[in-house]
C-alpha cells in the first residue's frame, strides 16, 4: 500500500510539472506583458523610457498584430532624452513567445538607444549586432533578476551555462530566434552552427540586418559573455 501511494506521489508530482511546462509555453497575456515592463522600468529608472505610448489609447498598441518591436527617441525642450519602445501586442501572442523573450525585445529595443558604437550611418542608433549583443550582455541579466521565475528553465542548448540567469537568457534568445525567423523565414539558423563570415568593415546601412545564424552567435556571445562574433563586428571599434 506505501508503495501504490509513492507511486501516485510520483505521478501527481510529474503531472503537475508538465502541466505548468505547458502554461509557461506560448504567447504572454498582458498582464504578463506588464509585470515585463515593470521590472525593465525599475532597472533602467535613470533613463526616461515609455513603453508603448497610451497616447493612441490604453490598448492600442496591444491589438495591432504587428510581430516586431520598434524604438525611437527625442530630446524634448529641457534637453532631456526620452526614449520610446513600442512592442506589438501580435509578438505577444506568437506561440514561440515567453516572458523572457519579451524582456530580451525591450532589451534589443533600448540597445538601439544606449548600446553604444558602431552606430547606424548617420545616425545615434546603435546598429542591429550592437543592440543584439547589449541585449544578452547587458540588459537582459539585469531584468530577470527583477522578473519572478514564471518558466520552467531547461538546460542551454549548448550546455555552457553556469547560472539559471543565463539558462533563463536562453529562453529569451529561442524566443526572439522565433521572431527574427519569422521576420526573415528565408534564413536558417541553428544553435549547433555559427556563421562562418569575416567582415572587413562593419555594415552600418541603417536598414542592414545581418543573417539570422550572425544574430543568433551575437545573442549567444552576449550570453556567455564571450567577444562579438566578426559575421558583422571587427576589432577596429574601440569598446
Amino acid at each position: 500500500m506505501k508503495k501504490t501511494f509513492k507511486v501516485i506521489q510520483i505521478f501527481i508530482v510529474l503531472l503537475f510539472t508538465l502541466l505548468i511546462s505547458i502554461q509557461s509555453q506560448g504567447e504572454i497575456s498582458k498582464d504578463e506583458f506588464i509585470g515585463v515592463s515593470d521590472a525593465f522600468l525599475k532597472s533602467y529608472s535613470e533613463l526616461s523610457i515609455i513603453i508603448n505610448s497610451k497616447l493612441a489609447g490604453e490598448d492600442f498598441w496591444w491589438n495591432l498584430n504587428e510581430k516586431y518591436g520598434s524604438f525611437s527617441k527625442y530630446i524634448d525642450a529641457q534637453g532631456k532624452t526620452n526614449y520610446n519602445i513600442f512592442f506589438f501586442g501580435g509578438l505577444a501572442r506568437m506561440p514561440e513567445m515567453t516572458v523572457e523573450g519579451a524582456a530580451l525585445v525591450l532589451c534589443h529595443e533600448l540597445g538601439h538607444g544606449i548600446g553604444g558604437a558602431p552606430t547606424k550611418l548617420n545616425s545615434e542608433s546603435s546598429v542591429e549586432g550592437q543592440a543584439d549583443y547589449f541585449a544578452t550582455r547587458i540588459c537582459l541579466p539585469k531584468v530577470l533578476d527583477k522578473m519572478p521565475k514564471t518558466t520552467l528553465v531547461p538546460a542551454d542548448p549548448l550546455n555552457l551555462c553556469k547560472t539559471e540567469i543565463c539558462k533563463r537568457i536562453f529562453v529569451g534568445i529561442i524566443s526572439e530566434m522565433a521572431v527574427i525567423q519569422f521576420n526573415h523565414p528565408d534564413q536558417a539558423s541553428r544553435f549547433d552552427k555559427v556563421d562562418p563570415t569575416i567582415v572587413e568593415t562593419i555594415n552600418t546601412n541603417p536598414t542592414f540586418y545581418p543573417s539570422n545564424q550572425c544574430r543568433l552567435d551575437t545573442l549567444v556571445a552576449g550570453a556567455l559573455e564571450k567577444p562579438r562574433p566578426r559575421c558583422w563586428w571587427t576589432p577596429t571599434i574601440k569598446d
